[in-house]
């Protein structure tokens, strides 16, 4: 799912309740690329990684063009430390606060990043990327990096409750 040209936003929560798969292989995500691409591409419009599984942990990021490379404000958990596979056979809730000054990213309630907005200025394009708006994107990729998916694990899956979004006026 790609909401670029249908809905886009700047502030607010969103929230995706959804199982993942966490075998070898699998790679879902849900996350934000800036809405003002066209001025300057990837990274300079800024991306936000609500939830993305890769390579056994849960990874919740946020970056931005820096002054001669892209920044990465990254945050990795373990899923086998919070149960691995028997934790992925159940719901879970991933969120995102986002206001003028931060973004914070949880799961089940449990804050996994936060991002200081003001620090991720686009030093190319002199912008703040998290001060416009984004539009989100829902997908399961498969083979993390080239990484051999085993005919065991397909069909691969992400199930999806509801993604809501609560934008501030």
């Amino acid at each position: 799912m790609i909401t670029r040209g249908k809905f886009q936003f700047k502030y607010g929560r969103v929230t995706l309740r959804a199982k993942i798969d966490v075998r070898k292989g699998s790679w879902p995500a849900f996350w934000m690329l800036g809405a003002n691409r066209a001025n300057g591409g990837w990274p300079a419009c800024g991306e936000v990684d609500i939830m993305e599984f890769y390579r056994g942990n849960l990874l919740a990021n946020a970056c931005w063009q820096g002054t001669d490379k892209t920044v990465w404000d990254e945050a990795k958990w373990p899923v086998a430390a919070w149960g691995g596979e028997k934790w992925a056979e159940q719901f879970h809730e991933w969120e995102l606060v986002w206001d003028e000054n931060s973004m914070v990213i949880s799961v089940d309630g449990k804050v996994l990043n936060t991002i200081d907005v003001a620090a991720a200025k686009n030093e190319r394009r002199g912008n703040l990327p998290f001060r416009e708006d984004f539009f989100l994107l829902l997908n399961v990729a498969l083979g993390q990096g080239g990484e051999e998916v085993p005919d065991a694990h397909m069909p691969m899956r992400m199930v999806v409750d509801y993604v809501r979004v609560y934008q501030r006026q």
